[in-house]
């Protein structure tokens, strides 16, 4: 009777424990695919400064090859001028759209990282 008993109360304990590691399972992956979302968030971010880092070289060429005409045809100094402006100023507001993407990406990843540290808390209890 004594063995039945205590079978019976291994069981039980085994089905608890199954019970709680399905739970933490279950939490586990849900904390996955919130791991996900902001991986695709953090590539996005990524993306678009890749495209900005396109946009200013393109941007820093015209600039020198603006400036090379300016030494070869002192007639259009002054157009040139005006258009090296002009091309800093579309420099310096896409470095700003570069340095925003920074920020959400430095804040994605402050997320990520919250998130990773209760995932690793999560996968220990």
């Amino acid at each position: 009777m004594d063995a039945t008993k205590e079978i019976s109360e291994h069981l039980i304990g085994v089905a608890k424990e199954s019970t709680r590691t399905m739970k933490s399972m279950e939490s586990t992956s849900e904390e996955v695919k919130r791991v996900s979302i902001y991986m695709g968030q953090v590539e996005d971010s990524l993306d678009n400064i890749v495209k900005s880092s396109v946009e200013v070289s393109s941007q820093i060429m015209n600039i020198a090859t603006a400036v090379e005409q300016q030494s070869t045809e002192s007639g259009g100094i002054a157009k040139n001028i005006v258009a090296t402006s002009s091309i800093a100023k579309e420099i310096e507001n896409m470095s700003g759209a570069v340095m925003k993407e920074v920020d959400k990406l430095a804040k994605v990843t402050g997320i990520l990282e919250d998130s990773t540290s209760q995932f690793k808390l999560s996968a220990v209890k």
